[in-house]
């Protein structure tokens, strides 16, 4: 059974805080907490999708290979976030696989019991539905920019993606202030071939592009982590 730290968690999730108290309860009964180490994959493209993973800690990426192995990077899991949905909905193999960054506790939300909880209850349903509508307007956006942007301006977009600078607001003030922001607080995790592989390019490319931002003192770089000093320099790229 979840402990109340974990319902709490568990409950922030929209379409879970829709249910009703009932269903919620018996949904909450069947989750099991999983714990992966660093590098330890998780689901697999193409086997059956065992559930929703909500990150407790840690990180994950989700990601898809090629034929020759090659990597792309969907999306990067944090806590309080969650993966995976869509086969839950059409009954297919999982779209992608999914692989610990870093040590990292989740819950899994079994499959058949996640579905039986939320084919009952329209408004949860609807919860859902706004929430996979916003991953295919991110995977369109992302689909825009490697069609018609260079590797220097989908870099810059991530990072701001990364660091949050997207979210307008209290990091003009922190700017103001003099503090500048980390990319992510668990950046130093995320190496320049994961960039690479998010970006769809080389990581001699990513590291071309990087130091040219550096120089022109938009970035700072300490060891694997980037510090954004300049956001507003990165939205005009």
């Amino acid at each position: 059974m979840p402990t109340t730290t974990s319902i709490s968690l568990l409950e922030s999730i929209p379409y879970l805080a829709s249910l009703s108290p009932k269903i919620r309860d018996r949904l909450l009964a069947s989750v099991t907490k999983r714990s992966f180490s660093k590098g330890e994959l998780i689901i697999l493209e193409g086997e059956p999708c065992p559930g929703v993973f909500v990150i407790e800690s840690g990180m994950v990426k989700l990601y898809r290979t090629s034929m020759r192995g090659d990597e792309q990077i969907v999306r990067i899991v944090y806590p309080k976030d969650y993966f995976e949905c869509t086969p839950i909905f059409d009954h297919r193999p999982n779209p992608m696989s999914a692989q610990a960054i870093e040590a990292t506790k989740a819950y899994l939300l079994p499959a058949p019991d996640f579905w039986a909880a939320l084919s009952t209850q329209p408004k949860a349903l609807l919860e859902m539905l706004a929430i996979i509508s916003l991953r295919l307007r991110s995977l369109l956006n992302t689909v825009d920019d490697f069609s018609f942007k260079r590797v220097p301006s989908r870099l810059a977009n991530l990072l701001l993606q990364l660091s949050g600078w997207q979210n307008d607001a209290p990091k003009d003030i922190w700017n103001e202030m003099g503090i500048p922001n980390v990319a992510s607080p668990s950046l130093t995790n995320l190496t320049q071939q994961d960039l690479a592989c998010m970006l769809g390019c080389s990581r001699q490319t990513v590291n071309n592009a990087l130091q040219e931002l550096r120089r022109d003192n938009i970035i700072e770089m300490d060891g694997h982590r980037i510090v954004v000093l300049k956001p507003k320099e990165l939205k005009q790229l």
